[in-house]
């Protein structure tokens, strides 16, 4: 009987302007991945160019699945809603849209796009 591994879902927010750390936290990620699970990284955002995708999906491997997760809709639905400073983007919003969007999921793990990761998550 093959077991099916239990899926890790991970979320990150990023807009364009952070790609280089999205990259590094994402790497560091997957260096401390396991094989006991499958981990299912999503990344929420509203303005990844097609230039930015491959660099993020190089980092996939046969245990770690990313996903790109446009969130415009999302934003649309409440941006006369919320308050917006010179110092932190509509990103910052994005989390807060994963039980809606992955009703799927009783648990998550939600990261900042800028950190590195030093052991299985």
């Amino acid at each position: 009987m093959i077991r099916k591994k239990k899926e890790i879902p991970v979320f990150f927010a990023s807009d364009k302007n952070y790609v280089p750390y999205l990259t590094v936290a994402i790497k560091s990620l997957v260096q401390h991945t396991t094989d006991r699970y499958m981990y299912r990284v999503f990344i929420l955002t509203n303005d990844l160019k097609d230039e930015d995708i491959p660099e993020i999906k190089q980092c996939e491997k046969s245990n770690v699945k990313i996903d790109i997760v446009d969130v415009n809709e999302k934003i649309e639905s409440i941006k006369d809603r919320v308050a917006l400073r010179d110092y932190y983007s509509v990103s910052i919003y994005f989390r807060l849209f994963i039980p809606s969007m992955f009703p799927q999921y009783n648990k998550a793990i939600y990261l900042d796009s800028d950190i590195v990761i030093n052991d299985d998550i």
